[in-house]
């Protein structure tokens, strides 16, 4: 599979070369590294080979979405129903629980790779049309 994003080492690298397959997510998501916050690989949504706003602009090719799901405690299950709900159909996606999850108070991240790439402009759009489906 193509590559769909570029990751940094941590938070505070400006560049990258590195870009991951929707294939490297999931082996990600499948094996998580336990690390501070400020330590921990930085996934952006994009190729581009910085992730500051002038160069993601410049780029203007988003390859992602992504969803944070902080809020309603909510079960992998009830999570699948609202993506397939948002999304009209089934499709590729990977959903896993943060490093802040607790059994009592879970959270989510979801990443849906985009068929094709999208400009910054109608991605934004994307974004934020998936927020407000996922309610």
């Amino acid at each position: 599979m193509s590559e769909i994003c570029t990751v940094f080492e941590n938070v505070t690298q400006p560049r990258s070369s590195k870009r991951l397959s929707f294939d490297d997510l999931i082996e990600m998501a499948q094996n998580p590294v336990t690390l501070p916050k400020t330590d921990a690989r930085a996934i952006a949504p994009h190729t581009a080979n910085e992730k500051t706003k002038t160069a993601v602009l410049a780029h203007d090719s988003m390859t992602m979405l992504w969803q944070d799901i902080d809020d309603g405690n909510l079960s992998l299950s009830d999570i699948k129903q609202k993506l397939t709900l948002a999304l009209w159909s089934e499709f590729a996606c990977i959903i896993y629980s943060t490093a802040s999850s607790k059994p009592d108070n879970r959270r989510w991240r979801v990443l849906v790779p985009l068929m094709m790439p999208l400009p910054c402009e109608r991605w934004l759009a994307a974004q934020a049309a998936l927020t407000e489906m996922m309610g």
